[in-house]
């Protein structure tokens, strides 16, 4: 691999490396997880318990009502499907450190040390964990029934007295993911996502065309230009096969899950198990398992 590089620019943050990567974020709506739920349905929210579940009843309602695929109801007797659950409390536990160091205290006007001491200094250890239980069913059949769950570490290093504790950061950190985890399930929801795409050399120069393309938002034209380069006969296997992996992010990017996986394969075939192509692939498998 070669160097990345990174541009802002309308919404897409794009990242270009000289290793021959370039990487575009950009904000797409990703369908929910759950099969049953990619089409529209009447849901229930029910209460859940927990001391963050008004928050996670909350959000879970205003990322539905965002979806834009899924209707809320009032009641149970209304829906087709019920979203119930339970978000534990935080398991927050920190590890406090104190040692001695010793550090020049007095210097001469050349820099030179003329007296030490010794210091007292504190290194703080944190870690939040998240979790949130979450099910649905639809006409009393489970949809799914899992736990959510992040985890988010803080580390803090001061002398003579102990660093300020990091926990609201770290919790509410580790609250965000799990709470993305949990909605993703229910609902399309609309996310900011990093689309790392392979630098291939093709004559034509249609990989950069089709990158910014995707700059632009234009995902079907840089599909089509993407199958232009694997079309290219000048190109070797390798480079056909990075140009595959190119178009399988494409896909995920438009919610083409099996075709993605398919050029995922096609391309394993000759580059093998690249770790770019494992997390690719790994994403659209979690849509079609």
């Amino acid at each position: 691999m070669k160097a990345i590089r990174v541009i802002l620019i309308a919404g897409l943050l794009v990242l270009s490396t000289g290793c021959g990567i370039t990487i575009v974020k950009a904000r797409i709506k990703l369908p929910a997880r759950t099969a049953e739920l990619q089409t529209a349905k009447k849901i229930f929210v029910s209460s859940i318990g927990g001391p963050r579940g008004g928050a996670v009843a909350r959000e879970l309602k205003e990322k539905i009502t965002e979806g834009g695929l899924h209707t809320l109801v009032a009641s149970p007797s209304q829906a087709n499907v019920v979203v119930s659950g339970e978000a534990l409390p935080d398991n927050y536990t920190n590890d406090l450190e104190k040692r001695e160091v010793v550090k020049c205290v007095k210097e001469d006007k050349k820099g030179k040390c003329l007296a030490k001491a010794k210091i007292p200094q504190y290194r703080l250890l944190e870690q939040c964990t998240v979790q949130i239980h979450g099910n649905a069913s639809e006409n009393g059949a489970a949809l799914f029934d899992r736990t959510f769950s992040a985890s988010e570490k803080a580390e803090g290093i001061r002398e003579k007295d102990k660093p300020e504790s990091q926990r609201n950061r770290i919790c509410q950190e580790s609250y965000a993911e799990a709470i993305d985890e949990f909605v993703w399930f229910v609902t399309p929801a609309w996310s900011i996502v990093g689309l790392t795409f392979y630098d291939v050399d093709d004559t034509a120069g249609r990989t950069a065309q089709a990158v910014d393309m995707v700059k632009a938002s234009n995902l079907d034209k840089a599909h089509s230009l993407f199958e232009q380069v694997i079309s290219d006969k000048t190109l070797d296997a390798e480079h056909q096969a990075w140009a595959r992996y190119n178009l399988a992010r494409l896909l995920w990017a438009k919610a083409r899950f099996k075709e993605c996986v398919d050029q995922i394969n096609q391309a394993e075939n000759v580059l093998g198990s690249e770790d770019l192509l494992i997390q690719v692939k790994t994403s659209c498998q979690e849509y079609t398992l």
